[in-house]
């Protein structure tokens, strides 16, 4: 399950992301996140209720409550995404998943 979160959910994308979600931030205008869900098939979470009156074929969710943490639970709750968790399998800021490598093979690319 694939998710595309609007300016309004910034963090509720990034602990999705901690917990091995794929979702894209997006503060573009509507219109380019109705586009690139259609073309990626992803969900819409959003907490703007204009955006359902626009032509989209696929699924937008509103997310009701304003607190990040409440959010995270009604979203993990209204997509049975509980027993999906994989925790830090994803960069919480872009979304990437990780990969597991040998320290000497990074030894040099992380700071002192």
């Amino acid at each position: 399950m694939k998710f595309i979160a609007d300016c309004m959910l910034g963090k509720l994308s990034r602990w999705m992301r901690i917990l091995g979600f794929d979702v894209i931030f997006m503060k573009e205008d509507d219109e380019i996140i109705l586009e690139t869900a259609e073309k990626e098939k992803r969900i819409i979470l959003t907490k703007d209720t204009r955006m359902g009156s626009r032509k989209f074929k696929g699924k937008i969710y509103f997310v009701e409550n304003e607190e990040w943490r409440k959010q995270l639970k009604e979203v993990l709750d209204r997509f049975s995404l509980w027993g999906k968790i994989k925790p830090f399998t994803r960069c919480p800021d872009c979304g990437t998943p990780l990969k597991i490598v040998k320290k000497e093979r990074v030894r040099y690319l992380v700071p002192s």
